[in-house]
């Protein structure tokens, strides 16, 4: 027990010293580590807080560009936003942002400023223009921060009033900037001096950079909205002007189209609430179209116009003047028509000349219910529709000139036809005459002597069964000899039927044959007709025992005269009349007599230029097959010995080829027969041998 007591006593005094020993060190560790521990702790609230600065700086940074974003052209929403951010993060009394456009600053937004009572004086300060002592004015003039930590220690600092009113001390101010040069700038107020830190300075800057953004972001909107308004228009007016030469290209020869597409046009893209297309034809003012137009405006203008133009209206200025007359208020105008202007409820107007070579042919007008100006884009629009109108005029009379001498060459070339025909008629018929002639002479000879020999024969004949009468024969030899006599003389009867139809035919041949010797002179139509109706008629009656018609006469005493051959309408005339009396006549033969009664009439008609002759008679009539072929040569429906064939061919030759007329036959079977003659008053000339006199 003692030596533990000994061990004990000088081990536990070791032991003890050895633990005062490390408690003192303890201590002195103890209070370093709490030193740093505060250290630490006071840096990590600063990191926090600068943390949280940070963090609410980009949410701010965040809200505004989204406010970019969403809005590109409300730039005033971004400066609101800014001016409560830069309230909120810089902890200042109030902030705004301001505009620079060169010359003044003006006041675009501002925060928290009702709050002091120099409110009413700040905002009266603006515009104005830049000074070199306000920070506000500085930052802008300079293109650099301005920080004025205390304004009261500055002497001659501007707006000492708005210092006094207000009551601040300190200011900062940073110029938004685009390409180096001020646009404006934001800045921040507080109560007390050195109130704003760097970091508030660097974060107030990029407030700037974003308002500068929001700004440029704002302008190239409109810009490109502008030129997309313009483009817009553009193409509107440039389809409109499109419609209106597709119009003019649908309508080569007519402008009313044209003029209503421009008037309709023209309201609409000049915003006007009538439009009128003027026709000017050097002396009076003509209506042409409209649109929009009351019933009630359109009777006053029927009874006003056409007319002379005068300065009363727009239209008749631009005549006038020959250039665009623009009237912006037409009841501010001493000499416009006041009454016009009430009546239509109109105030503005204009008016374009429609010119060609420098001279007005009409013009285009337009008007606004309001006194407002009509654009420069306007007017160059109504130039436009005013030079398609010239162009829709200028085609329209270029088409009627090429459409008059069409017809001119025409009718020149039908002329020059029909001349053509006629020498050529002529001539044909000059060479068949001769050749006609020399052959029907030579015809003429033998057929005189098959003529009479048959005509001898018969008498022969004759004298020989009168002879063989006296020889004694038996019946049978007499029989047979009586049969050939028969039958010699019907052979020779037909022989100078035949031969009689031959002559006939030679005749008509001679006849022919002296075509186109007469002479081509003014005869009185009505006179060829009497006289052919009385030598048809006297020449029937010559030749036919018992013939007898009834004439009628329907003379026209305006028929007058026209340039014909006489002779050769004459014989026209004797050719249908004694055709129409041998229809009467066989049809009053094919009815034994009864109740019918032959009837020819002929009548004549002035038609201005040229002259009609119907002859018209009640007998047989043509049947259809026979109708289309009664103009042919040689084609006849009389019996044997009674016609040539020759005589309607002739006809139409004569009044179709020679007079450049026509011949027409309009029938019903057993009731008439009608021919229509139509021939010119004037023919070209022919003199003889078919040359033109």
């Amino acid at each position: 027990m003692t030596r533990r007591a000994t061990t004990g006593g000088k081990a536990g005094k070791a032991r003890r010293g050895n633990t005062k020993s490390r408690r003192t060190g303890h201590l002195g560790s103890a209070s370093t580590l709490q030193k740093q521990l505060r250290e630490r702790t006071r840096e990590l609230v600063e990191s926090r807080k600068q943390l949280a600065e940070a963090l609410e700086q980009q949410a701010a940074t965040s809200e505004i560009l989204g406010v970019i974003s969403k809005s590109p052209t409300r730039v005033e929403r971004v400066f609101e936003i800014i001016a409560v951010n830069a309230l909120r993060l810089c902890g200042s009394g109030w902030s705004g942002v301001m505009l620079f456009n060169g010359e003044t600053i003006e006041l675009a937004a501002i925060h928290n400023l009702s709050e002091f009572d120099g409110a009413g004086a700040l905002r009266r300060s603006f515009p104005r223009k830049p000074s070199r002592t306000g920070a506000t004015d500085r930052a802008i003039s300079t293109n650099r921060p301005c920080y004025i930590a205390d304004v009261s220690a500055i002497d001659q600092y501007d707006h000492p009033e708005l210092v006094q009113s207000i009551g601040y001390r300190s200011i900062l101010s940073v110029p938004m900037l685009r390409g180096g040069q001020a646009v404006g700038a934001i800045s921040i107020v507080a109560k007390a001096a050195n109130a704003f830190s760097e970091r508030q300075q660097a974060l107030l800057c990029t407030f700037a950079d974003q308002a500068v953004i929001a700004i440029e972001n704002a302008r190239l909107f409109d810009e490109v909205r502008q030129r997309t308004d313009d483009l817009s228009e553009s193409l509107e007016y440039q389809t409109a002007t499109s419609e209106v030469l597709n119009v003019i290209s649908r309508s080569p020869t007519n402008v009313q189209p044209v003029f209503d597409a421009i008037c309709e046009s023209a309201s609409r893209l000049c915003d006007a609430v009538f439009s009128v297309v003027w026709r000017y034809d050097g002396d009076l003012l003509h209506y042409a179209a409209s649109h929009n137009f009351t019933r009630e405006v359109l009777d006053n203008i029927f009874k006003t116009y056409p007319k002379r133009p005068d300065r009363s209206v727009a239209a008749g200025r631009a005549i006038l003047d020959g250039r665009i007359a623009h009237v912006p208020d037409m009841l501010a105008d001493p000499e416009y028509s006041h009454e016009l202007a009430l009546a239509g409820n109109w105030r503005a107007s204009l008016a374009v000349p429609m010119l060609r070579d420098g001279k007005p042919v009409g013009a285009i007008s337009v008007g606004k219910a309001e006194a407002v100006p009509f654009s420069e884009r306007q007017m160059q629009l109504l130039t436009t529709f005013a030079d398609q109108a010239v162009i829709a005029i200028e085609n329209a009379r270029l088409f009627d000139e090429v459409q008059a001498r069409t017809r001119e060459l025409a009718t020149s070339l039908e002329d020059l036809r029909t001349t053509q025909d006629r020498l050529v008629q002529t001539e044909k018929l000059a060479s068949l005459g001769q050749l006609t002639a020399g052959i029907a002479h030579e015809i003429k000879n033998p057929l005189n002597f098959v003529n009479n020999f048959s005509g001898v024969s018969v008498e022969l004949i004759d004298e020989l069964q009168a002879t063989l009468g006296t020889i004694k024969a038996d019946d049978k030899t007499v029989a047979e000899i009586s049969e050939l006599a028969d039958t010699l003389r019907g052979n020779l009867d037909k022989i100078v039927q035949h031969g009689k139809r031959a002559d006939a035919i030679v005749k008509n041949m001679l006849q022919h044959s002296r075509q186109g010797s007469a002479e081509h002179r003014p005869a009185d139509i009505n006179a060829l007709v009497e006289e052919s109706l009385n030598l048809a008629y006297h020449g029937a009656r010559a030749e036919k025992q018992g013939f007898n018609i009834t004439l009628k006469r329907s003379l026209d005493p305006a028929a007058g005269e026209a340039d014909v051959f006489p002779q050769d309408i004459t014989r026209v005339l004797l050719n249908l009349i004694s055709n129409g009396f041998y229809a009467a006549t066989r049809r009053k033969a094919e009815g034994n007599g009864g109740d019918y009664k032959p009837v020819l009439a002929a009548s004549t008609r002035d038609l201005g230029d040229r002259v009609e002759i119907r002859i018209r008679d009640n007998g047989t009539g043509i049947p259809p097959e026979v109708k289309e072929q009664i103009f042919n040569p040689f084609f006849t429906t009389k019996p044997a010995g009674e016609g040539t064939g020759l005589g309607l061919s002739i006809s139409h030759d004569i009044i179709v080829k020679q007079h450049g007329g026509s011949i027409e036959v309009d029938t019903r079977p057993g009731e008439f027969t009608e021919f229509r003659i139509v021939f010119p008053r004037k023919a070209a000339t022919l003199g003889e041998g078919g040359a033109l006199a």
